[in-house]
């Protein structure tokens, strides 16, 4: 066991010994030493043997050229790997390059074989989405060349040097993308040069016709995948280019027309479309209305304008009511109008938009009308007659001899003369006659008829008169016509000209007629046994006239004072005996047909004595059969009613002799003249008053009212308060 245990030690002892040998001898010795290098050579043959470079790289770098015999060397090279790699313009070499591993020896024969002509590459990549073959693809830069791709969009360009390149995909009708790529060779192939082709979209045009009520300058627009408009041509055809594919709706428009169909959708798929043709029908635009009502102070005879895009009057009925029918959509402007009132709102604006337009509503309010103007004409005794020429000039017949230049006049005017508008003296007129004038009457041709007491007419005292026995016609200068002279055998009292152009007559005891060139009609003539003071015409052409007789048919049949005859000039049996107990001076139609009456009765109603009379005093109205209105009895409380004028409202103006009117006895004071409401009321606006018998009216187009009678008095109510002989004018407040 001993022996044993010594062996081992004695082992452990050399191994010990030998460790620390080997170790001294691995570190040198023990001592400082440089670590040993190594060399790595070879040679070129082959097609070039000198000057070949030969490039070293890994452990370390180095480069060598080859010496006359193809021999290099690097020298002092430790121990590691290295590449080497011989290049030469012009020359390629087998093998490209040699991996050397130096490990503590030199390393020889690291030999390469040189051949002529450069080392080449390829490019190639894939062209692919709306085209894969035929796409050409060009190269520039080192080398320069193009090929196609094949199917499926494969290209390879081959024999390609190290370099720069570009690379280039086109095909007519294609875009790509990239539109180009840029390559680098160094010592490879260059692959994964991939582009995306996109079609370009190719242009097509859609075309047709527009026929039937216009042909040419129709606008046809097009929209959808893309917008454009064309005109058509004088025979109705249009094209409209520049479209690709895609979705369209074709709209053709011209103001004043509608086309059919409106439009037409185009569905544009690699080719033109044609045939998309329409047909135009003259625009006849949606119409509506536009209403409402006048309330307030009048109601009927209201003028309503409309203007704006469309322009056009109407007139508001009894009820107030107004309509305009076959209005277009647009703005319109309703304007109420009426002489002598104001209206609330002075206008209404109303739009127009695919419905009527109703409640478009107006209030009227009166205005005053009492006080006299600056028309002071003036004459030095009564006027019986007045007339309003078409020129605004004032026709004015009576029993003066002087007219004009205001107070009694100051001018020589013999029974008839004539006033201009500002109320100044038309010296240029100055007919004469040698008689009482009392009735005037303008014909359409502006001559002037005149009818009285007189015998001669056309002159003076110191020329002579021309005679003319209590009828004659004046030219519009005031010259005698001298081919007008039908005569009559008494005064003649009322003149009306009818709708045709005969002339009816009342006088002393005959009523008659006459054509336009003064012939008198035969039969015509009922033969009344007093005088016939008032004629007028109903709308029916039937004669209504008054007076203070009591037969007629020279005394055979029985009459009281008012009656009617038909157009043809025979007595009316359908009348119903509208007669009264004295005498009828004044007759006025309404725009109703109701017949106005005044005179001197206290008595209205049926004819033939006093059974189933009425009292109405000296004012009354009849329907229009001649039967009593019995709703209406306003009443005046003096001698006469002579004179009765409906106005354009409805509104009627009394004048005579008397000192109050309304209530049905006269209650209401007015002096000789007032104004009725359409229901028989007092007109409380109108109050001017004369101190003495108003015997006719005359309505301007301005509204302003003419009166003339045995006043010198007028205006401002009461009996007047303004000095106007015979003659005067009534205005707005």
């Amino acid at each position: 066991m001993k022996s044993k245990l010594c062996m081992r030690n004695k082992f452990f002892s050399y191994g010990m010994i030998l460790f620390l040998m080997l170790f001294i001898i691995a570190c040198g010795g023990g001592g400082d030493s440089a670590p040993a290098t190594y060399n790595i050579s070879g040679a070129v043959s082959g097609a070039t043997l000198a000057g070949v470079t030969i490039n070293l790289t890994g452990a370390a770098t180095a480069s060598a050229t080859t010496d006359a015999s193809g021999n290099f060397s690097f020298t002092g090279r430790a121990n590691g790997s290295y590449t080497v790699t011989p290049s030469k313009a012009g020359y390629t070499f087998n093998p490209v390059s040699s991996v050397v591993v130096v490990s503590g020896a030199s390393v020889t024969n690291t030999n390469f074989v040189a051949a002529t002509g450069a080392l080449t590459y390829s490019i190639s990549g894939t062209v692919a989405g709306a085209v894969l073959s035929g796409v050409t693809i060009t190269l520039s830069g080192a080398n320069t060349g193009s090929v196609a791709t094949g199917v499926g969009g494969i290209y390879t360009i081959s024999d390609l040097v190290p370099g720069s390149y570009t690379v280039t995909p086109s095909l007519t009708g294609f875009t790509f993308s990239p539109t180009s790529s840029a390559v680098t060779i160094t010592a490879a192939d260059s692959t994964g040069n991939n582009f995306v082709a996109t079609a370009i979209p190719v242009a097509h045009s859609i075309s047709g016709t527009v026929s039937g009520a216009t042909l040419s300058g129709v606008t046809i627009t097009v929209t959808g995948t893309a917008t454009a408009t064309a005109t058509t041509a004088a025979d109705g055809s249009y094209t409209v280019t520049g479209l690709y594919d895609g979705n369209y709706t074709v709209t053709p428009s011209k103001t004043s027309f509608t086309f059919t169909p409106s439009s037409s959708a185009v569905t544009m798929s690699g080719a033109n479309v044609t045939g998309k043709n329409f047909t135009a029908a003259v625009y006849v635009p949606p119409t509506h209305s536009i209403s409402g009502v006048v309330s307030g102070a009048v109601l009927s005879g209201v003028t309503i304008t409309l203007s704006g895009d469309g322009s056009a009057t109407t007139t508001t009925n009894t009820s107030g009511n107004y309509s305009f029918s076959g209005i277009a959509n647009g703005n319109y402007t309703v304007t109420p109008s009426l002489t002598g009132y104001t209206f609330s709102p002075a206008s209404s604006a109303v739009n127009v938009s695919g419905a009527n337009i109703t409640g478009t509503n107006f209030v009227a309010t009166a205005k005053a009308q009492s006080a006299v103007d600056g028309f002071n004409p003036g004459a030095n005794a009564e006027v019986n007659a007045v007339a309003v020429q078409a020129d605004g000039k004032v026709l004015v017949g009576g029993a003066f001899t002087r007219l004009g230049g205001g107070g009694t006049g100051t001018t020589t005017r013999n029974y008839i003369g004539r006033i201009n508008v500002d109320g100044s003296l038309d010296t240029g007129f100055n007919p004469g006659a040698n008689g009482a004038v009392y009735a005037l009457a303008v014909q359409a041709n502006g001559k002037i008829l005149v009818g009285g007491n007189f015998t001669g007419l056309g002159g003076s005292p110191s020329t002579g008169w021309t005679p003319r026995n209590y009828i004659g016609r004046l030219n519009a200068d005031g010259s005698l016509d001298t081919s007008f002279n039908p005569g009559a055998d008494g005064t003649v009292f009322a003149l009306v000209v009818q709708a045709d152009g005969n002339i009816l007559v009342g006088g002393d005891s005959f009523i008659a007629r006459l054509s336009a060139n003064g012939s008198w009609y035969g039969g015509f003539d009922r033969g009344p046994n007093s005088k016939v003071w008032t004629v007028a015409v109903q709308a029916d052409g039937k004669i209504l006239f008054g007076g203070d007789f009591s037969y007629l048919n020279h005394w055979l049949t029985p009459s009281n004072c008012l009656d009617r005859l038909n157009a043809d000039g025979s007595l009316d049996p359908s009348f119903a005996g509208g007669g009264a107990n004295n005498r009828v001076s004044a007759l006025a139609v309404q725009a109703d047909g109701k017949i106005l009456v005044g005179g001197d009765f206290t008595m209205l109603g049926f004819g033939g004595g006093l059974i189933g009379w009425a009292a109405r005093n000296y004012i009354g109205r009849l329907n229009a059969n001649g039967s009593l209105d019995t709703n209406f009895n306003p009443g005046a409380n003096g001698y006469s009613v002579d004179a009765l004028v409906v106005q354009q409202d409805g509104k009627i103006l009394v004048g005579g002799f008397f000192y109050g009117l309304g209530g049905g006895t006269g209650t209401t004071t007015r002096n000789h003249l007032g104004r009725l409401n359409a229901d028989g009321s007092v007109d409380t606006s109108f109050n001017p008053g004369a101190n003495s018998a108003v015997n006719a009216f005359a309505v301007q187009a301005d509204g302003k009212i003419l009166v003339v009678g045995a006043f010198t008095s007028l205006g401002g109510g009461g009996t007047g308060t303004t000095t106007r002989n015979y003659i005067g004018r009534i205005t707005f407040q």
